[in-house]
């Protein structure tokens, strides 16, 4: 909560609450008999517990509150909140819990203000998103020219900070200060989904290129609930600690001392040891080739987001010829004309039984036809764009205005103002896995994930590509706007 805000609903004060003393819904659930999506309902205001018929409910949640005070320290906090003295809020429980039960429903603000602008933060010491940005140009200073690996330990349920509008311009520069070395973000398991989603959409764009790798350690770490560390590589250390309930900013310190950042990078390591890759970065052509294979196993659907083509639409005869067009012979035109066989013919098969759902940028398709290249990020050519000429579009898009006259599972949707993300694609099997490629200044990258939170990030980014409302969403205008480009060509 930023600014001054007031909280006067049951909801808000619950999750004001919750945030104070740094709960979970499953938490709260498990003290009251309540399910953790009920909690989150209560939360929300989108249930409310009656204050009469429910009164066994509350004084439940009156119980597990105090003792949760008792058990971190907060009791003084707690009493301050609830206008009682400290004798008061441990004496006897029913003038407690009729003082909390009368917080929740009286209706009144708890205002919550930002620090006054005129306090100055120790030396050394850095407020705010701002003084975060800073503090890294410090670190950036100090470690010179020398290439540092960065790693960032946080947690993606609690970690507020970094939800900030200005993120984006966080994550650019821990990108920048590691040197093109992609940035390790290990963070430790999370109870609410919906919560560690919300620092993952952030995150998103980087991990399309690579420029991130995310770990997740086996354990759950307190220490990262109040406080995130960037590291980079016992060179230097930066702790951002953040404030309960976002009571004022975050303060960031740099770290001077070489015994501390030496004793941290072995608290560090053995985080590292206790963690592992939530994706897999993919260099290896036969590796990346396997993902690609599985694709089109016969269980579940398959949704693809794709700025470019996908090349499994034009003929055999066709592809040889990009092949030859772009220079590609001897054992490496034998082994992509293989592998293009078996993935066009395990292609057919899988839309004779399974749903596609492919989304396309039209202005990408015209650009196709304008400069005789063809954009294909996730089909193993270097650089992502391939030379082509009309003889190789008009194959494509036949083979595209084909399939969906022969297919009845097939689905295309074209976006008249082009996709979100350039030169990039993005492939899901279901919910089992997610395969992603891109392009940028000339490099590629592909990714593959099976857990199940970053997979649900990216079905919740393809509807809402599916929303858009310059997609062009009928199977009979899709046809059309094909037809035309295939006329165009002179097909």
């Amino acid at each position: 909560m930023r600014g001054n805000q007031q909280l006067t609903s049951f909801g808000q004060k619950l999750d004001w609450l919750k945030a104070m003393f740094r709960l979970t819904d499953g938490e709260i659930g498990a003290a009251t008999g309540a399910s953790d999506s009920l909690v989150c309902r209560w939360r929300k205001d989108e249930r409310i517990i009656d204050r009469f018929k429910d009164e066994i409910v509350l004084e439940r949640l009156a119980d597990f509150f105090l003792s949760r005070a008792e058990q971190t320290g907060q009791i003084l906090e707690l009493a301050r909140v609830l206008s009682l003295t400290e004798s008061n809020i441990t004496g006897e429980k029913t003038a407690f819990r009729c003082a909390f039960t009368d917080f929740l429903y009286d209706g009144k603000p708890i205002v919550i203000k930002e620090a006054p602008s005129s306090l100055q933060p120790p030396q050394g010491c850095f407020l705010g998103m701002d003084g975060l940005l800073n503090a890294l140009e410090q670190l950036e200073k100090r470690i010179k020219s020398t290439t540092a690996g960065i790693t960032v330990y946080l947690s993606l349920e609690y970690s507020r900070i970094v939800r900030e509008e200005s993120v984006k311009d966080l994550w650019e520069a821990l990108c920048r200060i590691s040197g093109g070395n992609p940035v390790r973000l290990v963070f430790d398991r999370w109870e609410s989904a919906e919560e560690a989603a919300k620092t993952l959409r952030g995150l998103l764009p980087f991990i399309h290129t690579g420029q991130m790798r995310l770990y997740l350690i086996k354990s759950t770490q307190k220490f990262f609930y109040s406080n995130i560390s960037f590291y980079a590589g016992g060179l230097g250390i930066i702790i951002t600690s953040e404030p309960v309930v976002n009571f004022g900013d975050s303060i960031s310190t740099l770290v001077e001392s070489s015994e501390y950042i030496k004793g941290m990078g072995g608290v560090f390591a053995k985080f590292d040891k206790n963690s592992k890759p939530v994706e897999r970065h993919l260099l290896n052509p036969k590796d990346e080739a396997v993902c690609f294979g599985q694709l089109f196993e016969p269980t579940g659907d398959l949704k693809t987001i794709i700025d470019g083509a996908n090349l499994l639409y034009m003929s055999v005869d066709a592809y040889m010829k990009l092949l030859k067009l772009n220079g590609i012979n001897g054992t490496q035109r034998a082994y992509r004309m293989e592998r293009f066989v078996k993935d066009k013919w395990q292609f057919e098969k899988f839309l004779e039984t399974n749903r596609v759902i492919e989304i396309f940028s039209l202005p990408a398709f015209d650009e196709m036809i304008a400069s005789q290249e063809i954009k294909a990020p996730d089909f193993s050519f270097h650089g992502g764009t391939i030379k082509a000429d009309a003889e190789i579009l008009k194959s494509l898009y036949a083979g595209i205005l084909g399939s969906l006259e022969r297919y009845r599972n097939l689905s295309v949707y074209l976006n008249r103002q082009g996709l979100p993300y350039p030169n990039f694609s993005c492939r899901l099997k279901g919910d089992r896995f997610v395969l992603l490629h891109s392009f940028e200044s000339e490099r590629r990258h592909a990714v593959y994930s099976d857990t199940w939170l970053l997979i649900y990030e990216y079905i919740r980014q393809f509807d809402e590509a599916l929303g858009d409302g310059d997609l062009i969403t009928t199977k009979k205008a899709a046809q059309a706007a094909i037809k035309i480009r295939l006329e165009s060509l002179g097909g």
